[in-house]
């Protein structure tokens, strides 16, 4: 049987600061050995962030052998947070990011296009965003 995930004693404060700052925050601790603690989206950005409790000694506070696996194959955003000052650095990242990217249509698919086109646009070959 699976254990519950241990999360740093930082990550709810650091999890509220981001949603205060408007991010999308999904905690994904217990998804699988190695995978980041949070999935964060802002501005069209999302990013995989590992919690780290900064008041801890550094040698506490290193990723896990498995951490630094995931950390080095994920080809995306990935960062380790370990502060408040750091949570809105990420967020200001992402909003400098997310602001080059602006215009572009990431929906693609029958799914992803789900409930955004009415019959108008349907009967015409066009798609309005929601």
């Amino acid at each position: 049987m699976r254990r519950a995930a241990k999360i740093d004693a930082n990550q709810p404060e650091i999890v509220d600061a981001l949603r205060r700052m408007g991010a999308s925050v999904e905690i994904t601790s217990g998804a699988h050995d190695g995978f980041t603690d949070l999935v964060v989206g802002a501005q069209g950005i999302t990013v995989l962030v590992e919690v780290k409790d900064g008041s801890l000694s550094p040698s506490r506070r290193t990723l896990t052998p498995v951490q630094q696996l995931v950390h080095g194959r994920f080809k995306g955003a990935i960062t380790v947070v370990e502060t408040i000052e750091q949570a809105h650095e990420l967020i200001s990242r992402m909003r400098m990011a997310g602001a080059r990217l602006a215009g572009i249509d990431w929906h693609m698919g029958a799914v992803a296009n789900a409930g955004t086109e009415t019959k108008a646009d349907a009967k015409h070959g066009s798609r309005v965003d929601g």
